[in-house]
């Protein structure tokens, strides 16, 4: 059996005068991958603006896609390709072609949006699907509508305390996946699995909130993937790295944070939620991202 190497990073953003110099110090681990795969978190436009309320933080030029020449295979089933509208997303499918990366999970019709990536390396072949749970009204990929592969999900609440009034107390939620999403997302992996040896599996999903909290519908819907045969599922969308898990054979990287995010004021962000972990006693992370939360700690890494 041949091997292969895939390198996988998670959210991507270049806006910057120079490009190429974005992922300069990181060329020499994609260049030894066979394959290399991220999630384009932003538009890459010189004609569209960022639509109301959206702000113009994720809106790039299209020169900068050419940061991206090292990427085979790029994610758009997020929640930032639709802020420059429709347009704005025709414009990043055309930049990143032209500098040879191939999309998914997004695009100009559901079909397109929903099509598997299939890419063929030393003798093997692997299928990427991408999948957005976190994103605007109105982005996801419907009927005639162009947009990204979408798994809807309906949160339902119940007490924690059935038993006793506890006003104030947050409740218990449960999401549940909407159904015609969820065979939209058999449908493609079953296409994928009948050309390919592998399947990836790119999930745009969690609490930004609570960065390092893995929810119960993340750990539910990766279950479920690695029942319809998934071989990797690939996280992202806190921008932090977060657990991994096994479910069977199957490995789940909940969070792969991301390698570059040229927005304005981000690194600003990151301090004001908890970024500044690093100088915190494992007593106080414990009170900011919960007992159970995923981050690392001085008595070693959960």
């Amino acid at each position: 059996m041949t091997p292969f190497v895939l390198a996988a990073v998670g959210d991507v953003l270049i806006d910057r005068p120079e490009p190429p110099s974005a992922l300069a110090a990181a060329a020499a681990v994609f260049e030894a991958a066979d394959v290399t795969f991220g999630n384009f978190e932003g538009v890459l436009t010189d004609h569209h603006q960022s639509l109301p309320g959206r702000g113009s933080g994720t809106i790039a030029r299209r020169s900068n896609a050419s940061g991206l020449r090292h990427f085979d295979v790029l994610s758009l089933a997020n929640n930032h390709s639709l802020d420059a509208g429709y347009g704005g997303l025709d414009d990043t499918l055309a930049s990143l072609r032209d500098v040879g990366a191939r999309t998914v999970g997004a695009g100009r019709t559901p079909a397109e949006a929903w099509q598997p990536v299939i890419v063929e390396t030393a003798g093997r072949t692997i299928a990427f699907i991408a999948v957005a749970s976190v994103f605007r009204v109105g982005y996801e990929a419907r009927g005639q509508r162009g947009g990204i592969a979408s798994l809807i999900a309906v949160d339902h609440y119940a007490s924690r305390f059935p038993a006793a009034y506890v006003p104030g107390v947050p409740p218990h939620v449960i999401s549940v996946a909407n159904k015609d999403d969820w065979r939209r997302l058999e449908a493609a992996i079953a296409a994928a699995r009948a050309q390919a040896e592998f399947v990836v599996v790119s999930m745009h999903w969690g609490d930004h909130t609570r960065p390092y909290v893995i929810t119960d519908f993340e750990r539910e819907t990766a279950k479920r993937l690695a029942e319809l045969g998934v071989s990797l599922v690939l996280g992202h969308h806190q921008h932090r790295l977060r657990g991994v898990e096994f479910f069977g054979n199957m490995p789940t990287f909940f969070g792969l944070g991301h390698i570059v995010f040229d927005q304005p004021r981000y690194a600003d962000e990151l301090r004001a939620n908890g970024a500044d972990w690093l100088n915190l006693p494992e007593v106080e992370l414990e009170k900011r991202f919960g007992r159970y939360g995923h981050f690392p700690r001085p008595s070693g890494f959960l």
